[in-house]
């Protein structure tokens, strides 16, 4: 049974990560992030119906069915929907923002922060697999949320001028 559900979220997953691959690749090869003030429009239109398929997507799990095999797969179903539409949202908005000379200057510094991704990604996996595991503080199940986003935050921020200076 439960080597099922492994497979089962497996499939999801990886469906999940191919797909929002090839909706990357995608909106490079149209242009959308080549130039963006050229697609404003559609740039517009996908990030509001982004947003409330996001939020519904993320919101609506918790009333999901209490049976445990019905739950994981509408969990599954629902977050292989709700959070790659919340994050086209999420960067949208971003891409949207940046067209205005205000918010270019204050978004400027996260440019080094992308063209850094997989450095800071290990580098978040590392502190933070540090910090909650057993060859760490062993923190994991210890923090609230409240606490680890304040951590997630501060990596974070702290990533933003590291990598300004490496580059």
């Amino acid at each position: 049974k439960e080597l099922g559900q492994a497979y089962l979220y497996l499939l999801f997953y990886y469906a999940r990560i191919v797909g929002v691959f090839l909706a990357g690749m995608w909106l490079w090869r149209a242009g959308i992030f080549r130039n963006p003030a050229g697609h404003l429009r559609r740039i517009r239109c996908w990030t509001l119906w982004a947003l409330p398929i996001g939020v519904c997507g993320n919101l609506v799990w918790p009333y999901l069915s209490p049976h445990p095999s019905v739950r994981g797969l509408a969990l599954m179903t629902v977050n292989s929907v709700g959070v790659p539409a919340l994050s086209a949202f999420y960067a949208g908005t971003i891409i949207l923002l940046a067209q205005r000379a205000a918010w270019r200057r204050w978004l400027s510094p996260l440019g080094a922060v992308g063209r850094m991704a997989l450095t800071n990604y290990l580098l978040q996996s590392l502190i933070v697999t540090t910090l909650c595991y057993s060859y760490g503080l062993r923190l994991f199940g210890r923090i609230g949320l409240a606490v680890g986003f304040l951590v997630a935050v501060l990596i974070y921020a702290a990533q933003v001028p590291l990598s300004a200076w490496w580059l």
